[in-house]
């Protein structure tokens, strides 16, 4: 039998190297330039039906680069070539294969193309500019087409793009997550997509192109190796890629708001020098009347906060894009002030409870950034290596009231009369205990890390060995960090007359290094002449070895002597060491040393067929993940605790993935499973009670087990180009055996809640979407856009109160949510937006004394922008926020949100002078609404006031050279 499968083998192996006959050509203009992206249709001659398709890409032949196309035929046959292009008129060509026994490659004559004489005279006297074409596998924006705010920086651009989506700082295109973006092909700023986003003009873009990006192991072995992502490359306009660009606004406004921000690029030909500078208190910044705002709540911030940023990023590149040295430095300063109020329902057996919090912090913190990496490609090697480190420090204080009800209270205001004097009788009755609690605390942390490898080819010439390569890698990490804090604690027991009052000092230093190497070697079995299909196997291990040292003391100052509240205020420590020693509370102090060795041994496989271009391109890749684990820690609380453990953890993937591009657009397919094993922390399992906080009690777990999760994900996109149409769908499914959960014990009559993690079955989620965008009109003026989504996630916990056993919950938790959205734009002058959103959650479960959970929230948004007389521009965006369902009605509100912004240009639009106005009708609130197995959490924020800003904008360019007249898609 084996030696039937190695015979099967070698014969796929012969049959995939043969290189099957094809015919090659160029296409070109009437002055015979070459055309890019020109697409080819392989026809019947009998039918006209289409056999294949092929575009134009550039290939070296002979040391010369051409455009040519490439199409698979069978000898002794007579085709029929279709070439199109956009801009050119379609032209026929009649081609008969006839080659010699041992040939495979025919040559046809240069297909010349003529302008389309009539499109171009329509773009000209229509001005209506297309957005994006398809050339390749890539598609391109033309940043000109989009009608963008004065002022606007990139984030806006990529949020108009036809099939781009912009949330969190992650960019989606056509469906698919956007791993990095760079500018003019290069990642300037180190893999931080916000410092291009927030800070380069809108102005400085020609095009954007997006695309899958071979990886440097590809680029270093010539053929496709799998390692392929998707990238936005942002093509700054001619005049901007030699000198200096730098933009400055400055902003004051109403409420004490102000803005300053920089921006100075300074770009020559083989080196780039950028300088970026924010300071502003107006949270997430965001300019009036932008489309594709996110979120079904209102997006106002978490707080008030302060940001003061300054970063420096430099690069240097050398004959390849793998050759170069950067460095990211960057200083970063916050000033939070932040207050919340929190309306909570816990799901219990036996009768739910409530709890009612206000809470008010104010974080202060700075980060100290820097970052040096290099990169160089030989022939046969290539190195790559970084080194940074991070320093920051933070410090802070807080202030919190809350309440626990025995039932359900009539809203937040419940919490103040309890503690008020003259408290309702009948409501101090529901209550189980209320706390006071005070605090402030201080802290800093350094961390280093450093990383190099070096990968090398094993042959030369024509050997068998030739592609094969090694690749050794190795990496360190060192951190610290120290934290002392002070809290004052009062907890008024109602239903007893208790009291438990605590002044509390506690230090937690840390520090810990973690090393790593690994060694991977890659060998052929299928390599072609094209580079288009290749099978590879990675065997791989790697050690590696963390260290962490914890203290956590704990010191009860009430507990003093000479101890009264007067003099021993917030902050205030006795004068000497050995008293302060003598009210340690050991029961909550602790120390912890933990070691962890791992091994990891990975036999990787991956197939690769095609191009994406002139073949569809399929890969599939598999990992088998071993991993053998041993942990000891040492660990002292009252007493010793020694252990360890040894572990082998089998964590394999498989996954496959389809892509096929062309001039009419593109698809994409994929599939992915994943198994992973997770254990519970070594500290998890011990016998030991933490009772710090005499509220919330947390004891181990000796018995506790790994978990594993099975996760299934897929990806579908189809784009066309003509309608700019996309479809895309996605699914996926996860389910976890052996879960960590916590298993809480509820006492009425105190309110102490007793958690101990455990192991439990049924916890799996599922869910789905669906997305649409296209072109309405002929004219692409009108563009429409849906989603629906889905998910549904069946959460296990065990929650009971005192004196009953634990009791298991299941509570299923549906989430639905749509949004359609229609978006006009003609010309330069006018873009109409309007996008109704809704989402609906539902939580139910079997338990007879459960509270269903039914909310909705829906939302209307408009917002457009408009070109007015006498040079003005007017941005605007309207949206209606409702909620409905909510336990706390003060939750079922409805808000209006308007803003606007006014602006004119000066002086040929260098400089910019605009008006901003944020939440108009003083409407504008922040909350949130979190659904689990638990219970559910309605949570208010403290946000912005409405406030109008005027802004002070001023460009200023230098040594630039003076654009040239061009193809719009040169």
């Amino acid at each position: 039998m084996l030696r039937k499968l190695t015979f099967l083998l070698f014969l796929l192996m012969v049959a995939t190297t043969i290189q099957a006959r094809h015919i090659i050509g160029r296409v070109v203009d009437t002055d015979h330039r070459d055309l890019e992206g020109a697409t080819v249709e392989l026809l019947s001659v009998k039918d006209s039906t289409v056999i294949r398709v092929a575009q134009t890409k550039e290939v070296e032949l002979w040391g010369w680069k051409r455009w040519v196309y490439e199409l698979d035929v069978e000898n002794n046959t007579s085709y029929l070539l279709r070439v199109s292009m956009l801009g050119y008129q379609t032209k026929y060509k009649k081609v008969d294969v006839k080659m010699a026994s041992r040939a495979n490659e025919q040559e046809v004559d240069d297909i010349v193309l003529e302008e389309n004489a009539r499109q171009l005279s329509e773009v000209v006297v229509k001005a209506t500019k297309i957005k994006m074409v398809m050339k390749g596998d890539t598609v391109v924006y033309d940043a000109s087409a989009f009608n963008l705010s004065e002022g606007s920086m990139l984030d806006a651009l990529v949020k108009q793009m036809p099939g781009a989506t912009l949330e969190n700082g992650v960019i989606k295109v056509n469906g698919r997550t956007v791993s990095s973006l760079l500018v003019d092909g290069r990642d300037f700023f180190s893999g931080d997509a916000s410092k291009a986003l927030e800070n380069l003009p809108a102005y400085t873009v020609d095009k954007i192109k997006v695309y899958d990006k071979a990886g440097r192991e590809s680029r270093f072995q010539g053929v496709n190796m799998g390692d392929k992502d998707l990238v936005l490359d942002v093509n700054l306009k001619k005049q901007y890629k030699h000198g200096n660009i730098s933009n400055v606004d400055l902003a004051l406004g109403s409420s004490d708001r102000y803005q300053a921000r920089l921006f100075s690029m300074f770009y020559g030909k083989k080196s780039r020098l950028t300088l970026t500078g924010n300071i502003n208190n107006v949270n997430n910044y965001r300019v009036p009347g932008q489309d594709n705002v996110t979120g079904d709540m209102p997006d106002a911030g978490s707080g008030l906060i302060a940001r003061k940023q300054v970063g420096l990023d430099y690069r240097y590149d050398g004959k390849t894009e793998d050759d170069y040295y950067k460095t990211s430095n960057s200083y970063t300063a916050t000033d939070n002030d932040y207050a919340s109020q929190t309306n909570e329902q816990t799901f219990l057996t036996g009768g739910d409870y409530y709890n009612l919090s206000t809470d008010a912090n104010r974080s202060k913190n700075f980060t100290l950034f820097t970052r040096h990496e290099f990169s160089r490609m030989f022939k046969r090697s290539m190195m790559y290596g970084y080194a940074d480190a991070t320093h920051t420090h933070n410090k802070g204080w807080s202030s919190s009231l809350s309440g626990r009800f025995s039932q359900k209270p009539w809203g937040m205001s419940a919490l103040d009369s309890i503690f008020g004097p003259d408290a309702d009788r009948a409501l101090t009755q529901t209550v189980i205990n209320r706390v006071r609690n005070v605090s402030k605390y201080q802290g800093e942390s350094t961390a280093f890390s450093a990383y190099f490898s070096h990968r090398f080819k094993l042959g030369s010439g024509e050997n068998f060995w030739e592609m094969d390569n090694v690749n050794l890698e190795a990496s360190a990490n060192y951190s610290r960090s120290t934290n002392d804090r002070f809290a004052l604690n009062r907890i008024d027991y109602l239903a007893t007359g208790k009291k438990d009052d605590r002044n509390q000092f506690s230090q937690s230093p840390s520090k810990g290094y973690d090393y790593k190497a690994s060694a991977e070697y890659t060998h052929f079995f299928i390599n072609d002449s094209a580079g288009v299909r290749n099978l590879y196997v990675r065997p791989s291990y790697d050690y590696s070895q963390s260290y962490s040292s914890q203290t956590y003391d704990l010191y009860r100052l009430d507990q003093l002597a000479d101890y009264d509240s007067i003099s021993y205020g917030m902050g205030v420590l006795p004068s000497t060491r050995e008293a302060l020693l003598s009210v340690k509370d050991g029961n909550n102090s602790y120390w912890s040393d933990q070691l962890t060795r791992t091994q990891n041994a990975n036999v990787m496989m991956m197939f690769n067929s095609g191009d994406g271009v002139q073949r569809p391109r399929f890969m599939v890749h598999g990992n088998l993940g071993l991993s053998f684990k041993y942990d000891r820690l040492d660990y002292y609380r009252q007493r010793s605790y020694n252990t360890s453990r040894h572990d082998v953890l089998f964590q394999p993937n498989v996954g496959m993935m389809y892509q096929f591009n062309d001039s009419t657009g593109n698809v994409y397919a994929s599939v992915n499973y994943r198994t992973s094993e997770s254990q519970p922390g070594m500290t998890s399992m011990l016998d030991i009670r933490d009772d710090a906080n005499p509220l919330y009690v947390t004891l181990g777990n000796a018995d506790l087990k790994n978990a594993r999760t099975h996760s299934v994900s897929a990806r579908w996109g189809k784009f066309k180009l003509r309608d700019q149409q996309l479809l895309s769908l996605s699914a996926d499914y996860s389910i976890t055996h052996n879960a960590i959960a916590t298993a809480v014990t509820y006492d009425k009559q105190t309110g102490m809640t007793t958690s101990q993690p455990r192991n439990i079955n049924g916890n799996w989620q599922v869910g789905g979407n669906a997305f649409m965008q296209r072109a309405v009109d002929k004219k692409k003026h009108l563009t429409a856009e849906a989603l629906i989504a889905v998910n549904y996630d069946n959460s296990v916990d065990l929650t009971t109160v005192e004196g009953m056993a634990n009791a298991r919950s299941d509570v299923r938790n549906t989430t639905a949510n749509g949004m359609v959205g229609l978006t006009y734009q003609l010309g330069e002058g006018l873009r109409l937006n309007f996008s109704p959103s809704v989402v609906y959650r539902r939580a139910t479960s079997d338990r007879e004394d459960f509270s269903k959970v039914s909310a909705w929230n829906y939302n209307f948004r408009f917002s457009g922008m408009v070109h007015l007389p006498w040079s003005f521009e007017l941005s605007t965006d309207l949206t209606s926020y409702n909620r409905r369902g909510y336990n706390d009605d003060q939750m079922n509100t409805s808000e209006w949100v308007w803003n606007a912004r006014l602006t004119r240009g000066f002086l040929k639009k260098k400089l910019t002078l605009s008006i901003d106005a944020f939440d108009i009708l003083g409407q504008l609130k922040s909350t949130e609404v979190t659904l689990n197995s638990q219970g559910r959490t309605e949570t208010w924020r403290n946000s912005l006031p409405r406030y109008a800003m005027l802004h002070l904008s001023y460009k200023f360019n230098s040594g630039m050279a003076k654009p040239k007249p061009r193809n719009p898609w040169e």
